[in-house]
């Protein structure tokens, strides 16, 4: 009877603890995944408000000197969309940012590249000055691929330097892209002059809308990434902390 009597007991004392467990990681989790979301949010302003100073700052407001100008607020809207990225995966992932470095500098350099070709296809599409003097079909699928090329590199590199993600990461972040397109032509046609026009949607890039989407969007998804993340993983490891747990006899 004692044995039963103490094995009921060690039964009890796990299920208390264990409730106990995840009472306390569910606090805790949700006042990460504020402090996230309000960091991402942070970022995308800081994006948006980074463009607009420099424009201002040269003179490149009210023309269309900016499209031809180099835009160095770039290399700062790029970091901080790299930090919307990474953020969520510190926070909601505990890795510490000496695992992150390495990989952000590679999302940094990801972005970079991103945009510079972009740019040079987008231009040569809509721009008679165009850098590329290719056929438009040409330069429309060269555009896909980019967008399809990038997705696949940030999967592969989650997956190979920050956590374990599916392969329904690359059509999720490509979804994630050509959302920002989206969404930046409808607040163009809801906020600014003109209606859904190229030239609209020239503005709207010139006032930032674009980039504020994209911190905010791809931060966003990091944090969808990893609450989708399958949960027995998650069990198992609760579990696991659970038996190095000595409990009284």
């Amino acid at each position: 009877m004692n044995g039963i009597k103490g094995k009921s007991n060690i039964a009890e004392d796990r299920t208390f603890f264990s409730d106990r467990f995840i009472e306390t990681n569910i606090h805790v989790l949700q006042k990460k995944l504020i402090i996230s979301v309000f960091a991402v949010i942070g970022l995308a302003l800081a994006s948006i408000t980074l463009w607009l100073t420099e424009l201002i700052v040269q003179n490149s407001w009210i023309d269309s000197s900016w499209l031809w100008s180099s835009q160095y607020a770039v290399f700062g809207i790029d970091l901080f969309a790299s930090l919307a990225y990474l953020i969520p995966i510190h926070q909601l992932k505990d890795i510490s940012w000496q695992r992150l470095w390495m990989p952000g500098l590679q999302l940094y350099f990801i972005g970079l590249i991103t945009f510079f070709l972009g740019k040079s296809i987008i231009y040569s599409i809509f721009s008679p000055f165009g850098i590329l003097e290719l056929d438009p079909r040409l330069l429309w699928l060269m555009l896909a691929t980019l967008i399809i090329t990038t997705a696949s590199s940030v999967y592969y590199l989650t997956r190979n330097y920050l956590y374990p993600v599916k392969g329904a990461f690359i059509p999720l972040l490509v979804g994630v892209q050509v959302l920002v397109v989206v969404l930046s032509a409808a607040t163009s046609y809801l906020f600014l002059s003109g209606g859904l026009s190229a030239q609209n949607l020239v503005e709207s890039v010139r006032v930032g809308i674009p980039f504020f989407y994209f911190t905010l969007l791809l931060g966003l998804f990091s944090i969808f990434c990893i609450r989708k993340l399958p949960l027995i993983a998650e069990q198992e490891h609760q579990e696991e902390i659970l038996d190095d747990v000595e409990f009284p006899g």
